[in-house]
């Protein structure tokens, strides 16, 4: 769970916007929200509408979004469908004064993180952001090692990829030769030249770094 100097860490490292998004069509609400989310040092910024935040927001919009579900002009589950086409995967948690279970069941099934009853408790409130917030984080350092994965898988030859996707299998160096129709010592070298373009100092790092090319 991410801490308060954490946060701002990150946000002397790239990070240039709010952390938490608030969008709700109510002034009083984004206003309460911004001050209990700020008193805990916390970046907040606050949006009237989803298309507002349309505007605003990219697939780089990271940290939490606190979302009503009944926007003017959108609701906020058509805002969440949205934000999920348009490949913006910031964690939601839903805040609504009305208990609509089926609108709680379609946000879930859509991915949402939470959702929240008005009125709340704020320490459990603030609990479930922080949670968020460590979600987000994590998943985003997640896709920046697969990013970085691929970009190193690119740079291997058709026949060290070969020598990979063989070594992931759990070949040693003797069935390999034999799978691809090459020398031992021939394995070797090109296993060694993965192991250096791929950045992996041991077998187990090779692979575990293999393995993120094979997940979302």
């Amino acid at each position: 769970m991410p801490t308060r100097q954490n946060i701002r860490n990150s946000s002397l490292h790239g990070r240039t916007e709010p952390l938490v998004h608030i969008v709700d069509g109510q002034p009083a609400v984004r206003d309460a929200l911004k001050v209990l989310v700020e008193s805990e040092g916390l970046p907040a910024r606050c949006f009237a509408t989803g298309k507002d935040f349309l505007d605003y927001c990219t697939p780089d919009t990271h940290g939490c979004i606190l979302l009503d579900l009944r926007l003017p002009e959108i609701s906020g589950l058509e805002l969440q469908k949205t934000l999920s086409n348009k490949g913006i995967r910031t964690p939601i948690i839903f805040i609504t004064g009305e208990g609509d279970v089926p609108a709680l069941v379609e946000a879930f099934r859509s991915g949402a993180f939470d959702f929240i009853e008005k009125p709340f408790e704020n320490a459990n409130f603030m609990s479930r952001l922080r949670e968020a917030i460590a979600l987000d984080l994590k998943s985003r350092e997640h896709r920046r090692r697969q990013a970085e994965a691929a970009a190193q898988y690119a740079r291997l030859s058709k026949r060290e990829k070969q020598v990979l996707h063989c070594t992931v299998k759990g070949y040693s160096s003797k069935d390999t030769a034999k799978s691809l129709a090459i020398s031992h010592r021939t394995v070797e070298i090109y296993r060694a030249n993965v192991m250096r373009k791929m950045q992996a100092e041991t077998l187990a790092d090779l692979v575990r770094i293999a393995l993120l090319l094979e997940t979302d």
